[in-house]
């Protein structure tokens, strides 16, 4: 047993370690020789800190012995490293190999792909699932032969207790079948072979099968989006090999596997986990004959199963294995709309088969063959408590930025003192007690003094320094220090000194917390805002700068402070600013505003001094300016938004509306730019009283690249400086995420033109991806969309009920609802949980508005497609309320039934009403649908002038009916449709295993009389059908036709046994003639393979010979029966 530290570094010093072969995130691998040997390994060196993972590794290691896995000798132990000893592979991997040659031909491709095969069921049957097949763990040895490396994701067969320990990674996230992408994934032999078939395509390709860089993305590409092969870059025969379930014996290949496939080990906990997503009794095969892409390869089955990555469905995603898909093969008209339980082509021809060995036995309750949806297993997003409007503004819009020493804004240093000059010695930090006290006192003496300008300037520089720091910055601002620097501004004559006073008070209070008021402002003009007004009247440059940087800062602590009031004069300096010529100055006043506006501790009459026609349109000036400081831009932007969050006038949105298109621009800027453009555009688009031409500025091939975009830029984080200034810790991508939905909402309020461009452009789909996004913000967002969007589906659904709906509606209808909400996983979803929750009488909506639709001719055929979509899955079956399809809207479907449509148009009816029935519960309104509205129509259908495939599809709803409640079959006499159901076994147009176990089903149910069943042909039926059984090979059908004939014959041999009427047995004799003319095709029957359909024509036979004594002189019928199965030729020659 390999045990942790066993062995030790100083084996190392037995191998020469040469040069570097290969470099992953965590190793190293290098070349190595055996000292006294010529025998080259490979080494690899990991960290210790990966010790589990090189456990696992190795001790599935060192059990492996095979020609397709690489070779384990030894791994050693040092103080900072593992080191590993492999066998040695000149020929690199994989991956090196793809990207020299780009792609390889298919004939290298059956060569690797052999052995990738034989490596991965040597693992299986040793019960290791390998977890990891991608082309840079298989590497190339010196005969070309590939062999499996890296097991540090390998794991023995998982059972319920190995998965609730594993703590290792699912595998390489590009490699990996859809079911592992779900919480607590199962690995199973199918994962590997997903992966293979991933291998197989880059091989063949030279690039990724799945090649999205987003994890998010990549999810959801290889868990919904189907992938279309190139089929100019592959034979048809290599697609087919990607496409199949079954590989071993695949045409593909040109060596033979010679491998024991009897030997896999079960794979319990998968295959149970893979039952519970099975809601259909059977398994079906789809309609090109192979085996179901969702059917997961059974724990012992006869050769390894490869699910394919052309065909998404998975084990764990819930998909059942009945054939409901509403989107069937293309290849004619009978594939495309055939019902769920529509028997299967045979592939030799056209001619419908049955296993009767799949239909559920006649006492077994009522199957309910649904399909749950694709989107069973994701969670839903719950819509916020605040509507869309009230989610304009998040508290990361309410985050304040600093004005004094802001780089973005101006690029100003703390001034550099010299220590030799000043009056104190320096001191990095003052604990003891009045420590602090006394140094500044030192200094305030010092600037009271006579010093000289220099020396001044130097302690000035000095306390720059110090009030950084907000305990110090405290202290000194409610000292006398902060009066005698207001002083020195004030009656300073140089503007050097006076531009260092400035930056030292503007620094002093952007970083003290609390500020006595008296300091600030007073009625005797000596206080700070008075002196800096003055300051700021006759300065100029740097002068002008600091001060009005100083009194931006004190703006914003004033507006916070409800006991002080700012003062008139300073608000209005700040609007004066914000024209100013200088754009630095004006950038100080443009976030000093911005900030005073953020605050949500701002009085609301402060506010309105700058909530100005004024002011607004110096904002939009800025807006307008084309050229300058990108972080100006930001401000500006930031500022009209405040602007417009506290308006509560349209005059000032009527001035913003010309420059939307200029605010759009921003969005595809900078994160923070994006934002504040955001802000100002959901602002106007949702309060503006006249319509907003959306579309005419907002580019949704935008809108989807960035709702696209998850990576963060660098600068997208919500970063700023200490003091009163807080950092959110929020990402600003996904502001411009949630935002940018919101938008979006508001567009499709507020124009029907951009509804019509949102659709068209598929924006929902990046929406669909937004729904699970983390943040809350986004997800939100992206769930009001979904619901908006919903609610114009079913507006549109009366809207286009009208005589004259516009001539974009249908197409937009069409694409919405039925391209989109319904097919999308997480959008349907989200429609779903609207409808179960009909808090707004959705479902009504939907029912009442496809029942108005159904009642329009032009709508009919794109509303029976939408239907098709609705009944597609179980999630449509809601509390109480499924009766509302019965009373309407299924009742207009059942009446096109009656119309002369096209045969498809009449097909898809039939799969609307199937697909309902099978889902939605039994209930009163259900059986009234049915006899009042249903089987009437069956009148029309069976009728012998119907399509056949129209008669084929009728006949298929009609027995699931009958085999799910026989008492219809009262409904069916009554309506004189019995003898229509008998005449569907005369024609090989019309049989079918459904038709002849609906026949069965109204013999057994002994509903109808036998004499009447007699008299409507039912002994000439049967021989007949037999007859057309035998020739076109319908083993299924004829098990059934036997089945009927020997039940009429039973009571024909137990009359026989105990005559009590001669008139009855006469009457069986002169009925059964027929029955005796279809001898040669019962004993043809019954030649054939052992089954049901040879054991019931053998039991035919027998009986006919019992209850028809004379049968027994006939010699040609005796010499039939010895010699069966064509060997007459062999019976002796009559003399």
């Amino acid at each position: 047993m390999l045990r942790k530290g066993y062995r030790t570094a100083f084996a190392m010093e037995n191998y020469n370690i040469y040069d570097e072969i290969g470099r992953g995130t965590h190793s190293s691998v290098y070349k190595a020789r055996r000292k006294r040997s010529i025998e080259y390994v490979a080494v690899k060196s990991t960290a210790k800190g990966r010790m589990a993972k090189i456990l696992n590794e190795v001790q599935l290691l060192h059990k492996l012995a095979s020609t397709y896995v690489l070779k384990f000798y030894n791994w050693y132990e040092s103080s900072n490293h593992i080191w590993i000893i492999f066998e040695y592979c000149i020929g690199g991997d994989l991956l090196k190999l793809i990207a020299q040659d780009k792609t390889l031909p298919e004939s290298s491709i059956q060569t690797f792909g052999h052995d990738l095969v034989c490596g991965l069921h040597y693992l299986h049957t040793n019960g290791v699932i390998y977890c990891d097949l991608k082309p840079a763990n298989v590497l190339i040895d010196e005969y070309g032969s590939l062999k499996l490396a890296d097991f540090g994701l390998a794991r023995r067969i998982p059972t319920t207790e190995s998965l609730t320990a594993d703590t290792l990674q699912p595998g390489s996230p590009h490699y990996m079948a859809p079911e592992l992408f779900e919480d607590s994934p199962v690995h199973s032999f199918a994962s590997d072979f997903w992966a293979l078939g991933c291998v197989l395509y880059e091989l063949r390709t030279g690039t990724q099968l799945f090649s999205q860089r987003d994890f998010n993305e990549l999810r959801h590409t290889i868990q919904t989006v189907p992938i279309r092969l190139p089929q100019d870059d592959m034979s048809e025969v290599f697609c087919d090999l990607l496409e199949r379930a079954g590989i071993l014996q695949h045409p593909f290949w040109t060596a033979d596997f010679d491998l024991a496939v009897d030997a896999l080990p079960p794979q319990h906990l998968f295959v149970a986990r893979h039952e519970e997503t099975q809601v259909a009794p059977t398994p079906t095969r789809p309609l090109d004959g192979r085996r179901s892409p969702q059917a997961a390869p059974p724990p012992s089955s006869a050769a390894p199963q490869e699910p394919s990555p052309t065909k998404r469905s998975s084990p764990a995603k819930g998909a059942s294995l009945a054939h409901l898909d509403v989107l069937s093969s293309d290849e004619d008209l009978a594939a495309r709309v055939r019902p769920a339980t529509a028997p299967e082509d045979d592939a030799r021809g056209n001619q419908l088969t049955h296993d009767a060995s799949s239909s559920p036995p006649r006492t077994a309750p009522a199957v309910v063959l649904a399909r749950p949806p694709p989107s069973a297993r994701l969670p839903t997003v719950e819509l916020p408590t605040k509507t869309a409007a009230q989610r304009i503004f998040t508290t990361a819009d309410c985050v304040v930025r600093p004005i004094v020493g802001c780089a973005d804004i101006e690029a100003v240093a703390v001034p550099r003192w010299k220590e030799a000059v000043l009056p104190v010695v320096p001191a990095a930090s003052f604990k003891a007690p009045g420590q602090l006290e006394a140094h500044l006192e030192q200094l305030y003496l010092f600037l009271r003094g006579d010093a000289s300008a220099s020396d001044k300037h130097n302690a000035l520089a000095y306390l720059c320094s110090l009030v950084a720091t907000p305990k110090i910055a405290n202290v000194v601002a409610n000292s006398s220090l902060l009066t005698l620097l207001v002083k020195l501004l004030d009656r300073s004559t140089s503007s050097a000194l006076s531009t260092r006073l400035c930056l030292l008070l503007g620094l002093l209070v952007r970083h003290a917390s609390f500020i006595g008021a008296d300091a600030l402002v007073s009625e005797a003009d000596v206080a700070l805002v008075p002196v800096l007004l003055r300051v700021l009247a006759t300065a100029a440059d740097a002068l002008e700068r600091r001060a009005l940087a100083c009194l931006g800062e004190l703006a914003f602590y004033l507006s916070t402070q409800p006991a002080v009031a700012l003062p008139t004069s300073l608000s209005e300096t700040l609007v004066a600013a914000l024209g100013a010529p200088d754009a630095v100055a004006r950038h100080y006043a443009t976030q000093a505003v911005c900030n005073v506006l953020t605050s949500p501790a701002t009085p609301s009459a402060l506010v309105q001094r700058f909530v100005q026609p004024r002011v607004v349109e110096l904002v939009l000036r800025g807006v307008r300016a084309v050229d300058g400081n990108p972080t100006l831009r930001v401000a500006t932007m930031q500022l009209l938004a405040q602007l417009l969050r506290h308006s509560p006038l349209d005059e000032y949105l009527a001035r913003v509306v010309p420059e939307l298109p200029r605010v759009w621009a921003g969005v595809a800027g900078d994160s923070r730019l994006s934002v504040a453009a955001l802000n100002v555009l959901n602002c106007v688009v949702e309060r503006s009283a006249a319509p907003v031409a959306v579309e005419a500025f907002v580019a949704l091939p935008t809108v989807r690249a960035l709702l696209q975009k998850k990576e963060p830029d660098d600068e997208a984080f919500v970063q700023l400086d200490a003091g009163r200034f807080r950092d959110p810790g929020g990402r600003l991508a996904t502001l411009v995420q949630g935002k940018l939905l919101l938008l979006v909402y508001f567009g499709l309020q507020a124009s029907r033109a951009f509804a019509l461009a949102f659709v068209a452009a598929n924006v929902l789909e990046d929406v669909e991806r937004c729904l699970h996004a983390t943040p809350t913000y986004v997800s939100h967002s992206a769930a009001q969309v979904v619901s908006l969007s919903v609610r114009i589906a079913l507006e549109l659904t009366f809207t286009l009920a009208a005589p004259t709906p516009a001539p974009e509606l249908p197409p937009l209808l069409e694409k919405l609802l039925g391209g989109q909400l319904l097919r999308l996983p997480r959008c349907r979803q989200q429609f779903m949980a609207m409808l179960r929750a009909n808090a707004h009488e959705e479902l009504e909506c939907l029912v009442l508005g496809t029942t108005e639709l159904l009642k329009q001719p032009a709508m009919q055929a794109s509303t029976i497609q939408l239907l098709l979509l609705v009944f597609a899955h179980s999630d449509i079956v809601t509390d109480g309320a499924d009766d509302l399809w019965f009373d309407s809207a299924l009742v207009e479907v059942a009446g096109l039934l009656y119309e002369p449509l096209a045969p498809d148009m009449l097909v898809s009816c039939i799969r609307v009403l199937f697909n309902a029935l099978a889902l939605l519960p039994p209930s009163a309104a259900r059986d009234a649908f049915v006899m009042q509205s249903l089987l009437p129509a069956y009148v029309s259908l069976l009728h012998p002038g119907a399509h056949d495939i129209v008669t084929r599809f009728a006949v298929e709803l009609l027995h699931d009916l009958v085999r799910r409640d026989p008492a219809y079959v009262v409904v069916l006499h009554r309506l004189q449709l019995v003898p229509a159901v008998l005449q569907l076994l005369g024609s090989a147009a019309t049989l079918s295993a459904s038709a002849t176990q609906l026949v069965r089903l109204v013999q057994e149910t002994e509903t109808v009389p036998l004499a009447e069943l007699y008299a409507m042909g039912l002994p000439g039926t049967l021989a007949h059908a037999a007859s057309l059984c035998e020739k076109e090979a319908l083993r299924g059908c004829a098990s059934d036709v036997c089945h009927a004939m020997y039940a009429i014959l039973y009571a024909h041999y137990l009359e026989a046994r105990t005559p009590s009427d001669a008139d009855l047995l006469d009457f069986y004799r002169s009925q059964h003639c027929v029955l005796v003319d279809a001898l040669p095709t019962l004993l043809q029957i019954s030649g054939q393979a052992e089954d049901d359909a040879q054991d019931q024509a053998s039991r035919c036979v027998s009986l006919l010979c019992q209850v028809r004594g004379d049968l027994y002189h006939n010699r040609e019928l005796i010499e039939a029966l010895a010699f069966p199965q064509g060997s007459h030729d062999e019976a002796p020659n009559k003399q």
